[in-house]
């Protein structure tokens, strides 16, 4: 009789370690799938980052940078309405041929398609005009923004936004 309850209690003993490993397996699998969930979403992000650089980087024309930028600042909020689109038109006429303006707000809507945020918009763009624009042209720029962009309808980033650019561009933030 001893050696059967032997028998059962090594039966026991093997089936429950078996059942633990198992399940530690399966725990370990399991962090082992979130480790690599994490790592894709870095390398998203990261590859997210390049693709939205590319976009900016190739723009080298002051014009089409300040144009992108007006139209990011404005549209931010509630995306591109006809009417911020046409103070964004009526601000590029001022520094700009007839022609030229529909072709720029063409560029840049096309630009900010490409699921650009703001912030970004502002980083890599800052950098072309700071270095393309006395200090004249960058006061002019900032009040193209304000101008662009109705007091009604400046959402709640639109402060955060005109001060970023005027840090950006090297300008006195008020």
């Amino acid at each position: 009789m001893h050696i059967l309850l032997g028998m059962i209690g090594i039966v026991a003993a093997a089936s429950y370690y078996f059942f633990v490993l198992k399940n530690a397996g399966k725990a370990a699998n399991e962090a082992a799938d979130m480790a690599m969930r994490v790592r894709g979403r870095i390398r998203r992000n990261a590859f997210r980052k390049k693709a939205e650089a590319s976009v900016l980087s190739s723009v080298d024309d002051p014009l089409h940078a300040a144009a992108i930028v007006l139209l990011a600042i404005a549209t931010e909020e509630q995306g591109v309405a006809p009417h911020l689109e046409e103070g964004v038109a009526r601000q590029i006429a001022e520094i700009a041929d007839g022609e030229k303006v529909e072709e720029t707000l063409i560029f840049a809507k096309w630009a900010l398609d490409q699921n650009i945020t703001v912030p970004t918009v502002i980083d890599r763009l800052s950098e072309t005009l700071e270095h393309r624009l006395n200090e004249a042209e960058k006061e002019q720029l900032c009040r193209m923004a304000l101008a662009a962009t109705p007091p009604p309808d400046r959402g709640p980033y639109f402060t955060l936004r005109m001060e970023r650019l005027r840090r950006k561009l090297g300008l006195i933030v008020e």
